[in-house]
């Protein structure tokens, strides 16, 4: 792995016990992990444990979900989640209920707020411009006839 990764892997995990057991991230959701390190009493030192791996991905996971929550308030203020039928968020998407006729004006209207670069998370390595995701857009009548839309 790269430095910087390795790194972040090694240390964040320490960073939970001096922390209460828990991490907060950039958006404020608060994670405990309280089997972070175990002790092997054979070889007398602290070893990973079940929650270590956990605890590394849990400030990519949760930032991305914030990222998505702070999406879901922009278009509320916007007007769009009543406007065109916001439904739930289903893992990383925004699910709509929407009229067909209404598609095109649905995609020009939320793709950007989607698309536009987080305030939180920032990348040092390009300037502290925020992190932008392309998005994709797919409709259909069901979840299983779903296909994509050129957007």
């Amino acid at each position: 792995t790269f430095e910087p990764e390795y790194l972040y892997r090694e240390t964040i995990p320490l960073t939970v016990r001096p922390n209460g057991y828990k991490l907060i991230n950039r958006y404020g959701f608060i994670r405990w992990f309280f089997g972070v390190q175990k002790l092997n009493r054979d070889r007398g030192i602290w070893e990973h444990g079940d929650d270590w791996e956990a605890c590394i991905a849990f400030n990519v996971q949760a930032s991305a979900h914030g990222h998505l929550r702070e999406c879901v308030k922009v278009n509320e203020y916007q007007g769009y989640n009543e406007a065109f039928g916001w439904d739930n968020t289903v893992h990383d998407s925004l699910r709509f209920h929407n009229l067909i006729s209404r598609r095109e004006e649905l995609i020009a209207c939320v793709k950007p707020v989607m698309e536009h670069e987080s305030t939180k998370m920032l990348m040092a390595w390009d300037g502290n411009r925020g992190l932008s995701v392309e998005v994709e857009c797919k409709a259909g009548p069901n979840w299983s006839d779903m296909s994509e839309i050129k957007c």
